[in-house]
């Protein structure tokens, strides 16, 4: 391993730091987005917190996509 200096940016000091390029070593697969819905098995409140939550892990997979911290 090269020895580096640990350093941070001050957002001034570089254009662009690209993650998938900034860190060494961690592979990952690509997530999957969620589909599907709620079936009739369960009640209305019940299917509502399920879509709900579907919504919002589709929508942080998106962001941590485009700030490039997944695929």
């Amino acid at each position: 391993m090269e020895n580096l200096k640990a350093h941070s940016h001050n957002g001034t000091d570089s254009q662009k730091l690209v993650m998938k390029e900034s860190f060494e070593n961690v592979p990952q697969e690509a997530i999957d987005e969620v589909t599907g819905t709620a079936s009739g098995t369960y009640g209305a409140t019940e299917q509502t917190l399920i879509n709900n939550l579907k919504t919002t892990v589709n929508e942080l997979l998106t962001k941590l996509e485009n700030i490039g911290i997944i695929n």
